[in-house]
């Protein structure tokens, strides 16, 4: 188990996908601690998850999650993550498909917070999602 300096980092909760094409469908929801988890740690004991918990313990680098998505159809989606940041403002590398989209820049909260984290072109069928440590403890 790592120490860390922080005991309540960033805990991703979930990633959704929102199909943005002229005929929109629901949203699709991925639980986070489903996901590949590569030296972070599921959690359960801050309230307001779904599903069984959320993720947390982004302090190392090379820390990441990995979450394969499934589009019926390939198309433009939102990818939105849920999250809570309460330790102040902290910021992640965000990855579609092994490809950099960018970084993911999450807020102070006190409570989990959905938020709209990039806009991505996804393939039918089996896609990565992937979002490693960047700065702060996440």
């Amino acid at each position: 188990m790592k120490k860390t300096g922080i005991v309540l980092m960033v805990i991703i909760m979930f990633v959704s996908l929102i199909p943005l094409s002229s005929a929109k469908g629901k949203a699709e929801i991925y639980e986070a601690e489903n996901g590949l988890l590569q030296g972070v740690d599921e959690a359960s004991t801050v309230t307001g998850y779904s599903g069984d918990g959320y993720v947390t313990g982004f302090d190392e680098d090379g820390d990441a999650l990995t979450i394969t998505v499934h589009p019926t159809k390939e198309g433009l989606y939102q990818i939105n993550i849920r999250y809570n940041a309460p330790n102040g403002p902290k910021q992640a590398n965000l990855f579609v498909n092994d490809i950099s989209v960018g970084t993911v820049d999450f807020t102070p909260t006190h409570s989990f917070t959905e938020m709209v984290a990039t806009k991505a072109i996804l393939k039918k069928g089996a896609n990565t999602i992937r979002i490693d440590k960047g700065w702060g403890i996440l």
